[in-house]
C-alpha cells in the first residue's frame, strides 16, 4: 500500500527500534500531527530480540491529513529511555 488516507483503520503501525526490549517497560508510538499537537499510542512489543513493536490503527486515531511523524519511545526498567528518530508520513485527506 503506497497511499494512508485519514480516517483509515484497517492499517498497523510497525516500528523497528533495532534495539533489544527484553527489560522494556513502557513501550509507546509517538506522534505529531500537522496541527502540531503530540500523542503516543501503546504499542506492543512483537519481537523483543529486534526491537520490533507495532500498534493496529483504531477509529479516529488518524484524524488529519498532512505530514506526520512517528517515532519510538521505550522505557526501560531502571529509569532509562531511549526515544527513536521520528519518521514523516504524508496522510491524505479521506476518500480522495
Amino acid at each position: 500500500m503506497n497511499k494512508i488516507y485519514a480516517g483509515q483503520t484497517s492499517l498497523s503501525l510497525r516500528v523497528n527500534t533495532a534495539c533489544p526490549l527484553n527489560d522494556a517497560e513502557l513501550c509507546e508510538i509517538r506522534y505529531r500531527k500537522p496541527d502540531g499537537s503530540e500523542g503516543a499510542f501503546d504499542a506492543v512489543i512483537l519481537d523483543p530480540m529486534t526491537g520490533l513493536l507495532g500498534y493496529d490503527l483504531a477509529t479516529g486515531d488518524l484524524d488529519q491529513p498532512g505530514w506526520w511523524s512517528f517515532w519510538s519511545w521505550v522505557q526501560f526498567t531502571g529509569g532509562r529511555w531511549a526515544p527513536g528518530d521520528p519518521k514523516k508520513v504524508y496522510i491524505r485527506q479521506e476518500g480522495r
